[in-house]
């Protein structure tokens, strides 16, 4: 990827489409081509537990799961700034840790996750993720889309 702006994007729907070197703005038209009925949201950082951003800086995680109900979430910008909490979704005393470049985000079902998407979310295994997503989002189905980030994190 030439461009730091930019962000590579992989779509399973029916098939693999594989876009390179996407403006952030332009994610959104081309999910809306590809899932119509699902809504949108932009996002515009990450908060993570700070177990997880500790995985994050020691680069044993360079994935993040996200699951939006009802839709699919896209990055704002090719970079967005993580930050931690110490109690699960109590954003109010997060902390920034660090900015995450974004390398590529791909969209799939919860049924196509694989190893190696376990092992880049710096998770032991499939049923540990699951289970964490679980607590985490409710109640997820197999046919459920999910987006992947990719990510680096940028010097300070």
């Amino acid at each position: 990827m030439a461009d730091p702006n930019e962000i590579d994007v992989v779509i399973y729907h029916g098939g693999t489409v594989e876009l390179q070197a996407v403006a952030p703005r332009l994610i959104a038209v081309e999910l809306a081509k590809f899932f119509p009925a699902l809504k949108l949201a932009e996002r515009g950082r990450f908060v993570m537990m700070n177990e997880l951003a500790a995985k994050v800086l020691a680069g044993v995680k360079v994935t993040t799961i996200r699951f939006v109900r009802g839709g699919l979430d896209f990055p704002g910008a090719a970079s967005l700034p993580l930050f931690e909490v110490r109690i699960a979704n109590l954003h109010d005393d997060a902390i920034w840790v660090a900015d995450l470049r974004i390398s590529r985000v791909v969209y799939k079902r919860v049924v196509d996750l694989t190893e190696e998407d376990v092992r880049n979310d710096g998770r032991a295994n499939l049923v540990e993720l699951l289970e964490t997503m679980q607590n985490f989002y409710g109640d997820i189905s197999a046919d459920d889309i999910l987006s992947i980030y990719e990510f680096s994190v940028l010097p300070r």
